[in-house]
């Protein structure tokens, strides 16, 4: 549906972020694919007819886990083949700060590390697609460049950084923001903050202007979705 309250027709939605679905969490390292399918089914009763499973931080050992039984269900299942493109790695290189690492613990964030990255990918087939980081956070500049360098879609999220490290990321090869809005500090500043930083980012004031990333459900929904539908249009 459109502002106008015209419909619109596609081939099918992209779901980039989806930690889960339909009662089945991606981020389990028993997951099956009785289970994957059903999630999937359910997804693509939406209309979502692709995806990215995504996983959040945790140790290695658990994320290594769950990508490996992601993968083992993906290659059993004839749906999952033609769903999934790919995974996001929803951190752990985000910020451990209270309110902006959300629902990630804290114990789980670390700096970037290409190995532990590579490591993973390893595990998950090569289908780690997108990657979600904190720039703030030491070593993660260099990750995005090479990261990005790969064909890896970098966003940035549970993030507390600043202009200047907003710009550098991009230019780095950050493309995105990672459910703008959500994974923020409860009391900001009315003027300086992530929502405005990434704001001046996505309305082409720079060189490098960035995708937007929003959580299409709860009651934020609305509110989120016309404002980033009004910033891609200025």
């Amino acid at each position: 549906m459109t502002e106008s309250g015209m419909t619109c027709q596609t081939e099918g939605m992209l779901d980039l972020q989806v930690n889960g679905f339909a009662g089945v969490d991606y981020n389990n390292p028993n997951l099956d694919v009785e289970e994957y399918e059903h999630s999937l089914q359910k997804m693509l009763a939406t209309g979502v007819t692709a995806c990215l499973p995504t996983l959040i931080s945790a140790s290695e050992d658990h994320l290594a886990s769950c990508f490996n039984a992601l993968e083992k269900a993906r290659r059993n299942s004839s749906l999952a083949q033609s769903m999934v493109l790919g995974y996001h790695l929803e951190g752990p290189f985000l910020s451990a700060e209270s309110g902006y690492r959300g629902c990630h613990p804290p114990e789980a964030m670390r700096a970037g590390d290409l190995g532990f990255f590579d490591r993973l990918q390893e595990v998950a087939g090569g289908m780690i697609r997108m990657v979600t980081v904190a720039p703030e956070i030491e070593g993660v500049l260099p990750l995005i460049e090479t990261l990005s360098s790969r064909g890896i879609i970098v966003s940035l999220g549970h993030t507390s950084a600043g202009l200047d490290q907003i710009r550098q990321a991009t230019k780095a090869g950050a493309m995105l923001s990672t459910h703008l809005g959500n994974g923020t500090a409860t009391m900001l500043s009315k003027h300086d903050n992530p929502k405005n930083r990434f704001n001046a980012f996505m309305k082409g004031f720079n060189d490098e202007d960035m995708g937007v990333g929003n959580f299409a459900s709860g009651w934020l929904q609305d509110t989120n979705e016309t404002f980033s539908r009004r910033v891609s249009k200025s």
